[in-house]
């Protein structure tokens, strides 16, 4: 399975899916023809992550118009309408630009997001954490959401994992104006 993004037109996008065989074929049995777009009824969304639950759903995340987007398909392609709102969800910041580059389904089924978040001229980590049906889940940071805000002007969390401790380690490049250097941030 693949997401990534699909230009409709100069200023249009959407999530775009795709389902292969073994041999490099698309998968019929998935939307009818192996792939599928999904518009958030916004003008730019595009899918950066997937995650592949155990139950065969697929959960994408990327940019939704400045918003972290969060789609879950059933394993035939249709969107979950148990998830979010109709399969969809997006996630605001409070901030001018969000968006979301990594996933993770965690064993109680519970998804933390990552990615970065951009305001006063810079960019920070984030973090999000939500329950299976897809909303916040409040245990994490009181609201579902966490920033880093750190020293340097541009940080992009790119990469997300779970120690064995439940520790989380976010993954990314920092940028202070002159030099770009790789980051791991942990949490607890």
């Amino acid at each position: 399975v693949a997401a990534g993004v699909a230009e409709l037109g100069t200023q249009t996008a959407d999530f775009a899916l795709a389902r292969f065989l073994a041999d490099g074929e698309l998968d019929t049995t998935f939307d009818e023809d192996g792939w599928l777009l999904t518009d958030f009824a916004s003008t730019y969304d595009s899918g950066t992550a997937l995650q592949v639950q155990p139950d065969g759903k697929l959960v994408a995340l990327g940019d939704s118009s400045g918003d972290m987007g969060v789609a879950r398909y059933l394993p035939d392609g249709t969107l979950d309408a148990d998830f979010g709102e109709g399969g969809l969800l997006r996630l605001d910041f409070y901030t001018l630009d969000d968006s979301g580059n990594a996933l993770l389904l965690q064993p109680d089924g519970k998804l933390l997001l990552a990615g970065n978040v951009h305001f006063c001229h810079e960019t920070d980590f984030a973090l999000a954490r939500l329950t299976p049906n897809g909303g916040l889940d409040r245990s994490f940071e009181d609201d579902g959401l966490l920033l880093s805000y750190l020293v340097e002007i541009n940080d992009l969390g790119l990469a997300l994992l779970q120690q064995p401790d439940g520790k989380l380690l976010l993954a990314g490049t920092i940028d202070n104006g002159s030099d770009d250097e790789f980051l791991i941030a942990r949490y607890k």
